[in-house]
């Protein structure tokens, strides 16, 4: 592999992390991808995963009794073993343990998709397409957009009005209680 400035050697591996419900055979597609481009690919299980996905979702007991801490020491363990540290590459729930292996400064790089939020991060809804109406103002010069409709009482229907009880786009949050990560169950 080639060097970086630093005269470090570029990452050679990645590590996929699964999300929870999953197995490591969620990134079959990806395993091909990364081994094609001429990475090394590991793609650890959680403790007590390694079986397939539907003989855990008919015994989820293994998913009720491991503890975020024990797998992400687990998984921790996997990193190190390894000759230098990895991209880690986390889905949904493998995500927020990516995020945690990355604290703890074993990865090169790191990447989350779909990333459940870690303890303390709110998350901030993305609006869904169609839901809002254009802005009737720009934030900058306070005047309507180009190219946008005047905006007025007759220019929604009164059974649109009516049908939306949910907070305007953009105002949902959620925040991870206090506890969140640390010493849940996973």
């Amino acid at each position: 592999m080639s060097s970086d400035t630093s005269g470090s050697t570029a990452p050679d591996t990645v590590v996929l992390v699964h999300g929870l419900w999953m197995t490591p055979r969620s990134w079959e597609g990806w395993v091909q991808h990364y081994q094609e481009k001429g990475l090394t690919v590991v793609t650890p299980a959680y403790p007590g995963f390694e079986v397939e996905v539907e003989a855990l979702r008919e015994d989820p007991q293994v998913i009720a009794d491991l503890t975020v801490p024990e797998t992400v020491d687990h998984l921790a363990a996997v990193i190190t073993a390894l000759d230098r540290p990895p991209i880690i590459m986390g889905h949904s729930f493998g995500g927020v343990l990516s995020q945690m292996l990355l604290a703890r400064g074993l990865g090169a790089a790191g990447v989350v998709i779909d990333s459940a939020p870690t303890e303390g991060v709110r998350v901030t809804r993305r609006p869904r397409r169609g839901r809002c109406s254009p802005p009737s103002r720009t934030p900058r010069t306070g005047t309507a957009p180009s190219g946008s409709p005047p905006r007025s009482s007759t220019t929604r229907s009164p059974t649109r009005s009516r049908r939306r009880s949910r907070a305007p786009c953009g105002t949902g949050t959620r925040s991870l209680p206090p506890d969140a990560g640390s010493g849940t169950t996973a």
